[in-house]
């Protein structure tokens, strides 16, 4: 089933993923401000090791929102943000890296799930959550994904104000 083997594949390139990010180890404060001052007088191999040692902290606030969009795509966006702040951050202020870079990270996966997302009056999102739990409880039932035919039977079941069709649910 495609499905199944996307979601596996998901689920390998995270792992692989956080695999990768463990290999860097966190910084105590004597060497992140050792690095950063290095990285902000130009050698990039002390800002890649400040951005590589704060990885982390990106995956936690992506994990954060993964509920309202793809952990992948908000990982990208903030490790984006992450770049910036390496990139600006002053460690003669006195603050910690993470400390600097946390609002960026979370401000700029907020801008990416803010343009993401497809407002939909409330009446379309109940009929779209139900849409989806039909879909799931068929799956989990079945094994199979279910037709537009069926999930318009199963919500014409469940709700009394429209009676939907296949083409309903293909164009939902």
């Amino acid at each position: 089933d495609f499905n199944t083997l996307q979601t596996f594949i998901f689920y390998m390139v995270i792992k692989q993923y956080l695999s990768e990010v463990n290999k860097y180890p966190l910084l105590t404060s004597e060497k992140e401000i050792e690095v950063a001052k290095s990285a902000r007088a130009g050698d990039l191999a002390s800002r890649n090791l400040l951005i590589n040692s704060n990885l982390r902290l990106v995956i936690k606030i992506a994990k954060k929102y993964s509920r309202k969009g793809n952990l992948l795509d908000l990982v990208g966006e903030g490790n984006l943000a992450l770049t910036e702040a390496a990139d600006k951050y002053n460690p003669d202020k006195g603050y910690k890296f993470s400390t600097y870079a946390f609002k960026g990270i979370e401000r700029r996966i907020w801008s990416y799930l803010n343009q993401s997302m497809i407002k939909l009056p409330p009446n379309q999102k109940m009929t779209m959550r139900l849409i989806y739990k039909v879909c799931n409880e068929y799956f989990i039932n079945n094994g199979v994904d279910i037709s537009p035919k069926n999930i318009a039977k199963e919500l014409n079941k469940h709700q009394t104000k429209k009676n939907y069709t296949a083409e309903d649910i293909k164009e939902l």
